[in-house]
């Protein structure tokens, strides 16, 4: 075995092990930018949950141009140790194991996108009446129970007057006060 060769096939071989490592790790990436969209929408913070998924997209982008980038040099590393490397069959539908590599970021963009268009609403604000008329006609007075408990402000009763005690007759706290 020709040392030269045997040096590409190492080359390869690490190559290929950083290339899956890269891929594998586009899942936890799109995981992340996902799970922050999620919380930024139900906080109603649509804006910077539309800013997330940009991100999101953009680093799909940089992910697709690393991953082409490392496919080259395993093209180059292959063609060089060409007779130690066995060759395999492409597997799924003719693409090559650099061409599944490189779909994943490809599809999660796509989802990303689509989430921009599409954007669904997972907070979207209680239906209050508009005019007074509406709310008076529905039970809802702008301080009635069900108005407030709507709102989520929860009514509470108004004070009530303390009654006398009996057993303080005959003192100071027992009687009223008298006017100077």
């Amino acid at each position: 075995m020709d040392p030269h060769n045997k040096h590409y096939v190492e080359l390869w071989m690490k190559q290929s092990q950083l290339f899956w490592q890269t891929v594998y790790q586009v899942p936890v990436i799109a995981g992340a930018v996902f799970a922050g969209w999620f919380a930024l929408k139900s906080a109603s913070q649509d804006l910077l949950a539309q800013g997330l998924l940009g991100v999101g997209i953009l680093s799909m982008a940089v992910q697709v141009l690393i991953l082409k980038r490392m496919a080259q040099y395993l093209v180059t590393f292959r063609q060089a140790a060409d007779r130690l490397i066995p060759a395999v069959p492409n597997a799924f539908a003719g693409m090559s194991g650099f061409i599944l590599g490189n779909v994943v970021p490809v599809l999660i963009a796509v989802f990303f996108g689509a989430l921009l268009v599409w954007s669904p609403r997972f907070s979207a604000p209680a239906q209050r009446p508009t005019t007074a008329s509406s709310a008076t006609a529905n039970g809802l007075g702008p301080n009635s129970a069900a108005s407030l408990a709507s709102s989520g402000v929860v009514p509470v009763a108004p004070p009530q007057p303390v009654p006398p005690n009996p057993s303080l007759k005959g003192t100071s706290a027992g009687k009223p006060a008298s006017a100077p």
